[in-house]
């Protein structure tokens, strides 16, 4: 998971380390939801992958391909790959978009 929610996934541990169990648990729900499509084939990871991270990237499908003897996915296990993934995918952009906010203003203020 946290080759394709990063923030998410990092996120977990720090609001656990911080005392704040129960935004801990309510996150990790989202992403144990979320990596039931990674538990399922790697194949359905690296799709999850590239959807989510290398299109955005503008890297190629092909690059997130599964090495031999493993199969790609076909399209409707892309569709629910998609579909199991997409719980977190606005959680992680809120994450990452508040962590670069907290980063470059710890910049400005010389507290980084």
């Amino acid at each position: 998971m946290g080759n394709v929610f990063p923030g998410s996934t990092a996120a977990v541990y720090d609001l656990w380390t911080e005392g704040k169990v129960e935004e801990a648990k309510s996150l990790q729900q989202l992403v144990a939801n979320a990596e039931w499509a990674c538990k399922k084939s790697l194949a359905l990871t690296k799709f999850g992958a590239y959807h989510f991270v290398g299109e955005q990237l503008g890297l190629k499908l092909e690059t997130f391909s599964p090495r031999k003897p493993y199969f790609p996915c076909n399209q409707s296990q892309r569709e629910w790959t998609i579909e199991t993934m997409s719980i977190l995918s606005a959680d992680e952009k809120a994450i990452v978009k508040a962590k670069q906010s907290s980063k470059k203003a710890a910049q400005r203020n010389g507290t980084h």
